[in-house]
């Protein structure tokens, strides 16, 4: 179960053409310069599966334009602030074997949505040093009923994710199960699989043991300790040299990023299949994760991570993601990467990212020709420009001189390394050539 297809015309920014994607039914990654509709197809994505849910969807879209057919979700409409007289259109195309309703229409909620914007606010940190300011917070929300606080945690209409209801939720969720051993331990695999998950791309930090009980908050604040209790997150202490417990929102905004929306991502899949997961995990069941910039906060080590982690955690789900990293682009298959463009259509990678270097991404897939400090980019820049002239001042070959010096000799041509070599070679004849017409002959003339 994935979304096979996508077409658009008229999209912003993509005003001026029309665009389809043949999508890999495990992940596809946008990447591409600055406003070039990356983050707006994903939110596209969103609003459709938003709007196919509700009869009465927001101001985002008119709900006019919207229709369903043969597994498809589309919205039409002229729409004047794109450009007059243009039309607006954006569908997206279910696999055949999609949940259906009764009526055998496909059923777009069948499978559960996470969209995780690019904005995402973290837990507060003020537990590490006044404990009793998180439980106030947790007090507070006792009273908001639990589809309130579901609707906190995944409405992301404002453009962004707020992590601080993920535990809250989690809470309320272990309260209303009390007694019944079945779903607790269907909830409690649930979590151990996100823990595990965020653990492995987060290795260095958060232990890969879950723990086996939950420690109660209060005696834990009493002995001076403070414990994220409901995420069950623990840290391998230097002086132990053991696990122990640590309040989430004293972790890296990486580590804790990660936590949330991992976290977030297995409440999503366990409210929607828990009560029909029978014979199979609620996290090998079919998801849509749709993440902005998935790389946000992470060092490039857990970044070439999160990819893989992920599809080996939640073995059902699709990726949409953005990014401008090259290491989350390394070792993706073929058809996973698409390429935006301002001025064409896309272009997706014909082979196998594997075996590839950070630089050979930077260059042949990010269109960043030299990937280094500006400094140097501007001094090869005018050490080309000299190079184009067909003579030189004085000035200006001693100029010359000293930028062949400064700038890296990868740099020094278009073509590259090879090309970089063969000048290298070159220069190294052209001294030798010198020295053999300053220095003695071989018949000591």
């Amino acid at each position: 179960m994935h979304i096979t297809k996508l077409e658009f015309s008229n999209l912003p920014p993509l005003t001026d053409y029309e665009d389809e994607f043949d999508l890999n039914r495990q992940v596809n990654l946008f990447i591409g310069p600055n406003a070039t509709g990356k983050s707006t197809v994903l939110r596209a994505i969103k609003k459709l599966h938003s709007m196919a849910l509700s009869e009465s969807p927001d101001s985002g879209f008119p709900s006019k334009g919207i229709s369903s057919r043969e597994g498809w979700i589309e919205y039409t409409d002229a729409v004047n602030y794109v450009n007059p007289g243009q039309v607006l259109s954006f569908g997206m195309q279910a696999s055949n074997d999609w949940p259906r309703d009764e009526a055998g229409n496909t059923n777009w909620g069948g499978v559960p949505f996470l969209y995780v914007p690019a904005t995402r606010l973290s837990l507060a940190t003020q537990r590490v040093f006044e404990p009793n300011v998180f439980d106030q917070r947790i007090e507070e929300l006792e009273d908001v009923r639990t589809d309130d606080l579901l609707n906190r945690l995944f409405d992301t209409e404002s453009g962004v994710f707020d992590g601080r209801y993920v535990e809250p939720v989690i809470e309320r969720l272990q309260k209303q199960m009390a007694g019944d051993i079945a779903q607790q331990n269907s909830f409690r695999y649930t979590l151990e699989v996100a823990h595990s998950c965020a653990q492995s791309i987060c290795s260095e930090v958060i232990s890969d043991e879950y723990p086996s009980s939950y420690v109660d908050r209060y005696e834990t604040l009493n002995k001076g300790r403070s414990v994220h209790h409901g995420m069950g997150i623990e840290t391998t202490d230097q002086f132990y040299d053991r696990p122990r417990p640590l309040y989430a929102g004293a972790l890296s905004s990486g580590s804790q990023g990660t936590l949330l929306w991992v976290y977030a991502l297995a409440l999503r899949m366990w409210l929607r299949y828990e009560s029909e997961s029978i014979m199979y995990s609620v996290t090998e069941r079919p998801a849509i994760l749709l993440i902005d910039e998935i790389e946000n906060h992470l060092h490039p080590t857990w970044q070439r991570r999160v990819i893989p982690k992920l599809l080996r955690n939640f073995v059902g789900l699709q990726i949409f993601a953005t990014t401008h990293s090259p290491f989350v682009v390394a070792g993706l298959e073929v058809g996973q990467v698409h390429r935006l463009s301002r001025d064409e259509p896309h272009t997706t990678n014909p082979e196998d990212i594997v075996g590839w270097t950070a630089d050979e991404i930077l260059r042949n897939m990010m269109d960043v020709e030299e990937p280094t400090d500006q400094l140097t980019v501007d001094r090869a820049n005018r050490l080309r420009q000299l190079r184009e002239k067909e003579s030189l001042t004085a000035e200006e070959e001693s100029e010359l001189a000293e930028l062949r010096r400064q700038v890296n000799e990868d740099l020094l041509t278009k073509e590259g390394q090879i090309g970089a070599q063969r000048e290298r070679y070159a220069d190294l004849m052209e001294r030798f050539l010198l020295s053999r017409q300053s220095g003695p002959t071989q018949d000591g003339d």
